[in-house]
């Protein structure tokens, strides 16, 4: 028997999920066919009706105008072409496209008039988004998507960020947390892009200018602030100088790129080594000690331009342009030589952290109403869930629900990250029964965490797509697990679930255990707080 020297809790977290289809349509762009919300074929809604876009010029760049216009973010968007995610029916709206990195909006890029192409749908474009890098935090009342005032979701609700202390370091951060370069970042104060309204939720910021994240910032209590919406902060941001991770089997490692000028290119890896790993890791957050330089191309072959060769860093530079190097575009090397980097995260970086020993349970609604593309959008969030509370004090384990329960994986089977991934990946969706929430509480009390370790949390992780069909029974079940210590948070998706409802199964205080989005696309936005809290809860 295994012994562990932990302080015991019992937390509980509860997501609820529906769909939100009349979202989908004020945005004008979904993605059909996917193995979630994050990918698929791009259909674009005009004149009544929905159709596809063509591949004609269909790039990366088109690609990040759709994910942003679906509330992610455009870094790392990949096109698709040749009908990847299969062919579509009806019109071909869009062909020809040429969206450059100011475009907000698909219809606003330059194309051939709606409804004129030379296409069939064997040309279908779609799209991979970045599930990782939606971000709680956008920019409002600038013209483009790289400028605009600075709000952040917290709480259940955007606000707005006080200009004391307001600097360019600050502002580094807002730019890499939505995609963009840290060098270059302007700050503006004074409610530069217009006064914002509600909440104010922080005050006196004080950045080093190389956190992955505000909230890793020096600063004034959440919520506490002697300011008004004159003092509202906001940022002009910029790709150039930004550097990226490719074709890596996590946000931790891969192939190292740069933009400038209006396009990314691949660093060649003559000379290259830990110290130029470093930096490169420096500027993406992670910590510089431990990284590793990969070469020989290691992480694929590139394409495009050779930003730099013959990089000798120190290893304490602030950015990967001050090292000594050939210079811009000068080179003798093909992509065979492309450079790679291996980062260790950071303590406080917020996708690995010490929150204590705690024994998880996600459980997973599959009834009726969810439908396979919401589920495995449900399966993505929980998988960012688990990557980022990931340690070794920490266990999983996985069930599905509906009219009935069905155990996935237990405590005791898998310790490895990787394993728990790919457990998750291969659960599929299975269509039926109702919406008995008090079942699978009841499950999670009498046989999963009947022989979890004693000095241990233990947690449940609750999806749902809403109201339960026996909520008195619900309600009884969700205090039976209270009174055993257990720390109830509820999320609810959409819009049949209620706060108040949510508010019966979660502890208190509600305003801390009760989560709301609008919809699948905006789970992400509440992703890190959610861990944060999860795990200063255990």
């Amino acid at each position: 028997m295994e012994s562990y020297q932990y302080t015991v809790k019992w937390i509980c977290l509860v997501f609820t999920v529906q769909t939100a289809v009349g979202d989908v349509q004020l945005n004008k762009v979904r993605l059909v066919n996917g193995n979630s919300s994050a990918e698929g074929r791009v259909e674009v809604f005009y004149n009544g009706e929905w159709g596809t876009v063509c591949d004609d010029n269909f790039d990366d760049k088109d690609a990040g105008v759709v994910c942003s216009m679906l509330g992610y973010n455009r870094i790392n968007a990949k096109a698709k072409h040749q009908a990847f995610f299969g062919i579509g029916v009806g019109q071909i709206w869009m062909d020809e496209l040429q969206c450059t990195d100011a475009d907000a909006d698909l219809f606003h890029c330059s194309q051939r008039p709606l409804g004129f192409h030379n296409c069939g749908h064997n040309e279908d474009a779609g799209v991979v988004c970045n599930f990782d890098t939606a971000p709680n935090i956008r920019l409002m009342g600038g013209t483009s998507p790289m400028e605009g005032r600075v709000e952040i979701y917290y709480n259940n609700e955007w606000g707005t960020l006080c200009d004391d202390s307001w600097d360019r370091m600050a502002a580094s951060v807002v730019c890499f947390m939505l995609g963009f370069s840290r060098e270059n970042a302007i700050p503006k104060p004074s409610a530069y892009f217009g006064q914002g309204r509600g909440r104010i939720w922080m005050d006196d910021i004080v950045c080093q200018g190389t956190e992955r994240d505000l909230f890793h910032c020096n600063k004034s209590s959440v919520g506490t602030h002697n300011c008004g919406h004159s003092e509202d902060a906001g940022v002009i941001c910029s790709l150039e100088g930004a550097v990226r991770l490719a074709q890596g089997s996590s946000s931790l490692e891969g192939r190292v790129e740069m933009y400038s000028d209006g396009s990314w290119g691949t660093v060649c890896d003559d000379l290259w080594d830990n110290d130029d790993a470093a930096v490169v890791c420096s500027m993406l957050g992670f910590q510089r000690e431990g990284a590793v330089a990969k070469k020989g191309g290691e992480f694929r072959s590139g394409v495009g331009d050779i930003m730099l060769d013959d990089v000798q860093c120190k290893g304490t530079e602030r950015s990967i342009y001050n090292c000594s190097h050939r210079g811009l575009r000068r080179n003798n090397c093909r992509h065979i030589e492309d450079a790679g980097v291996v980062c260790k995260e950071t303590q406080t970086g917020g996708a690995v952290r010490d929150c204590g020993a705690a024994d998880i349970l996600i459980m997973m609604d599959e009834t009726g109403t969810v439908g396979p593309y919401s589920f495995n959008t449900m399966k993505m969030f929980v998988k960012e869930f688990i990557r980022g509370l990931n340690s070794l004090s920490l266990r999983f384990s996985a069930l599905t629900f509906s009219s009935s329960v069905t155990k996935i994986f237990g405590f005791r089977n898998f310790s490895s990250l990787s394993v728990i991934m790919s457990e998750i990946d291969r659960v599929r969706y299975s269509s039926g029964g109702s919406t008995e929430t008090d079942k699978a509480l009841r499950y999670a009390r009498t046989s999963m965490f009947i022989s979890t370790r004693t000095d241990a949390s233990k947690v449940v992780i609750l999806i749902t797509d809403g109201v339960s069909t026996n909520q008195e029974k619900t309600q009884e079940e969700a205090a039976l697990l209270r009174s055993q210590g257990v720390r109830i948070f509820s999320i609810g998706v959409g819009r049949s679930i209620t706060k108040e409802g949510l508010s019966l199964i979660a502890s208190l205080p509600s305003d801390e255990h009760v989560f709301q989005v609008s919809s699948f696309n905006t789970l992400s936005q509440i992703l890190s707080v959610v861990q944060n809290r999860t795990c200063a809860g255990i």
